[in-house]
């Protein structure tokens, strides 16, 4: 043990590798990812289909997950396996043809109901659709002919399977009850971390309401405050316990008719999202707890975000923390950084640099979290902020981006510890002060 060590503790908080926060992107490609890409591109215009498809299966494959895109070459065919979630897309490429399916669920009967569900979902698929195949499994499908299968086409049409398989199993076997599982590629959850999930998810949720039923300040006249409160929740919810089926399909719900429910009032939303909050608490237990499994997926649902909309991002929500924080209400002041940063992480992936230093601020603020999994925070034992700790992190992510980023320097003088909203705050104004110039190539 180090000198260091002995006296003040681990210089380091480290998340164990089998703790997976956050939604999984596929935005950051390997350098050999990206020549695997350009060898597809480059052989499919050269008319060498078979190369460039097998070429693109290598751009797919993450090397952090091995097991999740696998191929091999059987008679003059090259079958593949993509896993996405708790489904496996099957597929295979002829010299004439390529497909790709995904079975979703087995029928026992018949139904009307899902029959006409499934061919709502095939109005909104570009490249997919869904179908029976000659056992009644629900299927999704994708074929194409091999000389229109271009490396492009090709992640965009798998792209879609692999998200709308992954998302509409759970939601289709939990509305209908003719329908059984197909398959499941589920990695199982230790029962104690379920638990502990399923008391976060309800503790936040329960506390919220309680900080809304005292009413002070009074919802009618500042409904923005509370829900900046609601959807912080939401946002941390599925970014630390990245819950599946229907808890992951009432959060996007809630999202969605926030932002997209423009003739409401701002107190009307408020109210809306705590109806859809308490459809959660509502869930039987056991079922919020067969919700949490592990999986890989071989593609990311968040979409990329410059630094550039980043930034008008945070400054267009920042100042509303500055009343909250003047009044006192540290809760209601916090949310606002907690939404700010939960809310990219849902929706977004910014630069690597910016995408880390949201994990870290994840990973500092979160203590109730990661107290219940039992993991070391970064708060001292009396509950205040360790700023070596805070820092030690920074150094760290500045340290793995230094190579990209040379200009990337986090100006940390600016932290504030004295408190957890001020600390977010001044982490805020940190991040939009970075320099994300990356070093000629």
């Amino acid at each position: 043990m180090r000198l260091l060590e002995y006296f003040f503790g681990p210089e380091k908080v480290q998340d164990p590798p089998e703790l997976t926060l956050g939604r999984y992107t596929d935005f950051f490609k390997s350098k050999t990812q990206m020549k695997r890409w350009e060898q597809a591109v480059h052989s499919y215009e050269k008319g060498e289909f078979w190369t460039a498809f097998r070429a693109l299966l290598q751009y797919l494959a993450d090397e952090r997950q091995p097991s999740c895109v696998t191929w091999e070459e059987v008679n003059g065919m090259l079958r593949f396996q993509i896993r996405q979630g708790s489904q496996r897309i099957s597929g295979f490429m002829t010299p004439e043809q390529v497909r790709a399916e995904s079975r979703l669920a087995q029928a026992e009967v018949l139904s009307v109901g899902f029959m006409r569900r499934l061919m709502e979902y095939n109005y909104d698929l570009k490249f997919c659709h869904f179908a029976l195949s000659p056992d009644n499994a629900l299927t999704l499908c994708f074929e194409t002919t091999a000389s229109d299968a271009s490396p492009l086409k090709m992640v965009k049409a798998l792209r879609e399977l692999a998200l709308w398989a992954d998302k509409h199993d759970d939601l289709l076997l939990d509305e209908f009850s003719v329908l059984t599982p197909a398959e499941t590629l589920c990695m199982e959850t230790p029962t104690t971390e379920k638990e502990a999930k399923y008391t976060f998810i309800c503790h936040q949720i329960r506390a919220a309401f309680d900080l809304m039923d005292k009413n002070v300040p009074k919802i009618e006249q500042h409904p923005g405050t509370y829900a900046y409160l609601l959807l912080a929740v939401m946002y941390r919810i599925d970014y630390l316990t990245r819950p599946e089926g229907f808890v992951m399909d009432a959060l996007e719900r809630a999202s969605r008719m926030y932002f997209l429910q423009q003739e409401q009032s701002i107190h009307q939303k408020v109210v809306a999202l705590r109806r859809e909050l308490q459809k959660i608490l509502d869930r039987p237990r056991e079922q919020v707890l067969a919700e949490f499994y592990r999986t890989e997926s071989a593609f990311g649902a968040v979409i990329p975000l410059s630094f550039e909309r980043l930034k008008e991002l945070i400054e267009s929500e920042r100042p509303s923390m500055e009343w909250p924080l003047e009044q006192g209400y540290e809760v209601l002041a916090m949310a606002v950084p907690q939404y700010i940063v939960a809310h990219i992480l849902f929706q977004y992936v910014p630069p690597k640099p910016v995408y880390e230093l949201l994990r870290l601020f994840m990973r500092v603020t979160e203590t109730d979290f990661f107290q219940a999994m039992r993991l070391q925070t970064f708060v001292n034992k009396d509950g205040q902020l360790n700023k070596r700790l805070v820092l030690a992190a920074i150094r760290d992510i500045v340290e793995r981006n230094r190579a990209e980023f040379p200009n990337f320097k986090p100006q940390t003088q600016l932290l504030d510890f004295s408190s957890m909203p001020r600390f977010g705050k001044t982490f805020l104004e940190m991040l939009c002060r970075l320099d994300l110039t990356e070093r000629q190539r």
